[in-house]
């Protein structure tokens, strides 16, 4: 069998999906580059509210251009952890549940990667999709998505993108 670039469907492969499917996974993906901003601006508003004392402003202005720099194009599993580590060194981290947002963080971003690297399956009768994504350590991604969960996530990371928003002035500190 053939796959003829002549002869497939319009909207191949993505033809089998209502467009509302393909909309709902839009909004879902456009989320989680929202949260990764609010992350990259969360760790450099947080790493840069740091006190040092004049003779050290130097050293510790070149420690924070470089991560700066890496919040600003590191992937999402990553800035969770620079955000974690900036959120645990800061002296009022206490008014924060910072174990339960960084668990939350985690919970969202393993629908990242296969969201947006995997390959959709034909929609079952329920409108449910398997997607075939293995990661790095070979796992099988195997959760049968469909629109309504889509939404679910797409409002999820839309909160905890808030949240960590929010955080940078819980804590005291200016958003960029």
């Amino acid at each position: 069998m053939e796959c003829d670039p002549f002869k497939r469907p319009s909207q191949f492969p993505t033809h089998r999906h209502p467009p509302e499917f393909w909309e709902q996974f839009g909004r879902a993906i456009a989320t989680f580059g929202f949260l990764e901003e609010m992350l990259g601006r969360a760790i450099i508003a947080i790493t840069g509210s740091k006190q040092v004392p004049e003779t050290d402003a130097q050293e510790a202005l070149d420690v924070w251009q470089k991560i700066v720099e890496k919040a600003l194009h590191r992937p999402l599993g990553v800035l969770i952890d620079m955000y974690h580590k900036a959120l645990k060194d800061h002296p009022k981290a206490h008014v924060l549940n910072v174990d339960e947002l960084i668990e939350d963080l985690k919970k969202v971003a393993q629908y990242r990667n296969p969201l947006c690297h995997g390959s959709w399956r034909i929609p079952d009768g329920n409108g449910f999709s398997e997607l075939f994504y293995i990661d790095r350590e070979l796992r099988i991604f195997d959760t049968p998505l469909d629109q309504g969960i889509l939404e679910k996530l797409q409002v999820e990371a839309s909160t905890i993108a808030c949240r960590v928003y929010n955080s940078i002035t819980q804590l005291g500190c200016k958003p960029l």
